[in-house]
């Protein structure tokens, strides 16, 4: 008899979780942040290497092993990316990006997020060497205006252009 009770009432709270799970699901629901949009930067960039060159004193060559007295030593290494974005003039990014991977072989990633307004918004972003070298090869300089929906994406990537080239890109969208 107990046993029986005891059935009847797991039929019934189980028949009541759904019966409330179904109540819960019709209920309205706002996404958190409103109507906030996002700006999506999102790239590779192979870094170009930097080979520096010092000449060596002549009592550190006098203490190095005879195979390995090089008047002049080299090393090479790859180089940084500044990024900057600007939202309506407001900077809201200024990062230095790195060459990833053990010995900073590797290519730079750029996968950042940033939130915004709905709107027309004017987008400023700027990926340069932090060498100042203007023979380094880079996508440089983005300077626009979108518009973005509410809860939208505009994403900003690289994109190879005419003649061997890359240039920063734009592209909008639904969330």
């Amino acid at each position: 008899m107990i046993g029986a009770a005891r059935r009847v009432a797991a039929i019934a709270a189980g028949v009541a979780a759904v019966g409330a799970l179904g109540v819960v699901t019709r209920l309205p629901y706002a996404a958190a942040g409103g109507g906030e949009a996002a700006v999506r930067l999102s790239w590779r960039w192979r870094a170009a290497p930097v080979e520096a060159c010092r000449r060596v004193p002549p009592e550190e060559l006098a203490r190095r092993p005879v195979h390995m007295r090089r008047a002049v030593v080299c090393g090479r290494r790859m180089v940084s990316y500044r990024l900057r974005v600007a939202v309506d003039g407001v900077p809201v990014v200024d990062e230095r990006v790195e060459p990833r991977g053990l010995l900073g072989d590797r290519p730079l990633s750029v996968h950042r997020e940033v939130r915004v307004r709905p709107g027309v918004r004017w987008l400023g972003v700027s990926f340069v060497p932090e060498t100042g070298d203007a023979r380094l090869p880079a996508p440089s300089r983005l300077d626009t205006v979108v518009v973005v929906a509410p809860r939208g994406v505009v994403l900003v990537t690289v994109e190879r252009a005419v003649r061997g080239r890359s240039a920063l890109r734009v592209r909008t969208g639904p969330g």
